[in-house]
């Protein structure tokens, strides 16, 4: 059974190409997408996903008080921040709130393969 993605972005044309990725991929399957912070937790309820890909600056809003909230309602859903900001404060800041990945937005296929796979082994990315 492939293990349940659901992606937190708003923007649609990076949603398919993530989408077509992992959906491509017997191990991952995408099963839902947002772009408002507050559908996540009721879809994380519902569906059960193991991962959230989680756009930093979703819908113009940033992403701190939802990870926090996020994480203590599902301490096991692992989540991949992704987001065009390189600069190493934003990244610890992040990883200090639970996340187990940050990848840049312009991370190729096989970046994005290897983080989900570094990840569900248990590494941080």
């Amino acid at each position: 059974m492939p293990f349940k993605i659901v992606i937190a972005a708003d923007h649609l044309i990076f949603n398919d190409e993530i989408k077509l990725l992992f959906n491509q991929s017997v191990n991952y399957e995408v099963v839902d997408e947002e772009i408002y912070h507050k559908e996540i937790i009721s879809v994380c309820a519902t569906l059960l996903p193991l991962f959230l890909v989680l756009d930093l600056n979703l819908g113009g809003k940033d992403s701190f008080d939802s990870i926090s909230e996020i994480k203590s309602c599902f301490p096991n859903l692992k989540i991949l921040i992704f987001s065009s900001y390189q600069t190493s404060a934003i990244i610890k800041k992040k990883l200090s709130l639970g996340v187990e990945g940050y990848l840049l937005k312009d991370a190729t296929k096989k970046d994005w393969l290897e983080v989900f796979s570094s990840i569900n082994q248990g590494r941080f990315i």
